[in-house]
């Protein structure tokens, strides 16, 4: 994997995780697409008779007399409660460092609670639990998956469009861990102090070595310790007799590592800085400055499993778009008309540049003296169709099992997991 050159221009490495970040966040708004249509089928009734009695909850110990919440703000507060149960009740190693301040009077309200509204909470917490996003957030109105087309495949159109990227990802229980303790304070160890393996993270190091530390180290018997306590901001205590699965630790290392960037780090705030800073006579700040972009940069590859599986990016997204908009013909307004016919009126009323992404030649000159094109060959169409059909495919297994699957490169194309 090539590595973040530091020597490159602030401009060209803010630019490139600026890139880096756009992918991370649409492979998360895919994530919450599949999984928020299973939600809807199966618990949105469920969720909408909870809201009743959270609402009562957020007036009765959150809302300020005279006042109401926004929409964002009941998201927001109900997820800090979600959390704060976690914490209090099942505490297995997941830390968002968002909320940890706040822990003190969510845990006061939490101790008020009635029978009946601990029992909307923890059910709140079960489901976002279960499924990695904050149970509400999936349940918001899914959207015009034709817009999201339109707007992957054109980023002129409709300027205020925006992808809806979720705000309150979570723990998924299926990736979920005993036998670790988290902490913000590396110089203050946990309680309980049965640990034998100690993970000290700090911005300057790279997961790749980590992954080669716990390689090394795993098998011995006696404590062991890798990072330098006195530059970390993260540690990770470790039973190992307990976890026994060292690739399981290194995918919670990473996820909490990712947690922590993506959504508390004062460095990750700071990359977004102006260009002014390459002028700087402050020529130390500007050193660390590039530097920490440079590890940024490295954070995002290896954090994204799926970066050299993917075909080309667009190319994806579009492809996504049009398996989703397909399901929610199918099932959400249950149209009777065969997938097949379905996918022939898109290639009817979709800009012909969409289907570029099934077949690269659709809209080149098969014949330059009859300006016959490729996309007028019946077999360059069957082509398409028979793509398409298969992201249908795809979509119907992702939000199935509620997992984002990818297709393999390659002439056969099989479907993978990430």
């Amino acid at each position: 994997m090539e590595r973040a050159n530091k020597s490159k221009s602030y401009e060209v490495l803010t630019d490139h995780i600026l890139k880096l970040k756009e992918q991370h966040d649409i492979h998360l708004f895919w994530e919450h697409q599949y999984i928020s249509r299973y939600v809807h089928q199966y618990h949105l009734g469920e969720v909408d008779r909870l809201l009743d009695s959270l609402e009562q909850i957020l007036d009765k110990y959150l809302t300020v007399s005279g006042t109401s919440m926004s929409s964002q703000d009941i998201l927001h507060v109900t997820y800090a409660l979600i959390y704060a149960w976690h914490r209090a009740y099942v505490d297995v190693a997941f830390r968002d460092f968002r909320f940890e301040k706040e822990l003190p009077v969510l845990d006061t309200i939490i101790q008020k609670l009635t029978p009946d509204e601990r029992s909307t909470i923890e059910r709140l917490h079960e489901l976002s639990y279960e499924f990695g996003f904050l149970i509400l957030e999936l349940c918001l109105p899914l959207g015009n998956m034709k817009e999201v087309v339109y707007f992957l495949s054109d980023r002129n159109y409709e300027k205020s469009f925006q992808l809806q990227i979720p705000k309150f990802s979570f723990l998924r229980k299926e990736d979920s861990l005993e036998g670790v303790q988290i902490s913000y304070e590396p110089t203050s160890p946990p309680v309980d102090n049965d640990y034998d393996l100690i993970i000290y993270y700090s911005p300057n190091v790279n997961l790749h070595q980590i992954r080669t530390a716990l390689k090394e180290i795993w098998m011995f018997q006696d404590e062991q310790v890798i990072g330098n306590r006195q530059d970390a901001f993260l540690a990770f205590y470790v039973q190992r007799q307990v976890v026994k699965s060292r690739k399981h630790l290194l995918d919670i290392v990473e996820l909490q590592i990712e947690h922590y960037f993506m959504y508390a780090s004062k460095e990750l705030l700071a990359l977004f800085g102006t260009p002014d800073m390459e002028d700087s006579p402050f020529k130390k700040e500007v050193k660390d400055h590039k530097k920490a972009l440079a590890v940024a940069i490295d954070r995002f590859r290896v954090l994204d499993k799926s970066i050299n599986k993917r075909w080309d990016p667009h190319k994806e997204n579009i492809r996504r778009a049009i398996g989703l908009l397909l399901w929610d013909q199918k099932v959400i307004v249950g149209t009777k008309k065969t997938t097949t016919s379905l996918v022939e009126e898109l290639l009817d009323q979709l800009p012909n540049s969409i289907f570029e992404a099934y077949h690269e030649n659709f809209n080149t000159k098969y014949d330059i003296e009859t300006g016959t094109m490729f996309r007028d060959q019946a077999s360059v169409r069957d082509t398409v169709i028979r793509e398409a059909l298969r992201d249908f495919n795809l979509t119907d297994r992702c939000i199935t099992d509620t997992t984002l699957y990818y297709h393999r490169t390659g002439h056969r194309a099989e479907d993978s997991v990430l």
